[in-house]
């Protein structure tokens, strides 16, 4: 079985038991990082389970930057997958990240939103925080370029 054929599967096996996770345990980024992708309220939410491997600075125990990008980033573009019903990852075009809290040594969500839906290119917003969501240690803006299906 092909990559590409493999990717259509897990998707479409996630989709259809309406569980996210099963996408983020089969991509090897998140599995590494503890990233995982689930459901609250039928929103697709994110979760960044802490470990002492995230850490960027030891002395403050802050959080990589480097983690809470791609954290973002996955949110982001699975989110595009899981939203548009799509079989495929969209390519990522740019990203733009406000860092608004030093990420702490706890575990970190995440959440995302489309934008705008254009024809060719998707932006959206997402944004990760600890314990409030109403204070986000930071935020971002990407486009993603979708495939057309003509």
């Amino acid at each position: 079985m092909n990559t590409e054929s493999s990717l259509k599967e897990i998707f479409a096996k996630a989709k259809k038991m309406l569980e996210p996770s099963v996408i983020s345990s089969y991509i090897p980024y998140t599995k590494k990082t503890g990233i995982t992708f689930f459901l609250n309220q039928n929103k697709f939410c994110v979760k960044l389970k802490y470990s002492n491997n995230l850490i960027g600075n030891p002395i403050n125990n802050v959080l990589h930057g480097g983690v809470i990008v791609a954290l973002l980033q996955n949110t982001a573009q699975f989110y595009v997958v899981w939203e548009k019903n799509l079989d495929y990852v969209p390519s990522i075009i740019d990203i733009s990240v406000n860092f608004l809290r030093k990420g702490r040594d706890v575990d970190t969500f995440a959440e995302a939103i489309i934008i705008k839906d254009g024809k060719r290119v998707v932006n959206v917003d997402a944004k990760a925080w600890h314990e409030d969501k109403l204070r986000p240690i930071a935020s971002a803006s990407m486009n993603f370029l979708c495939e057309i299906n003509e």
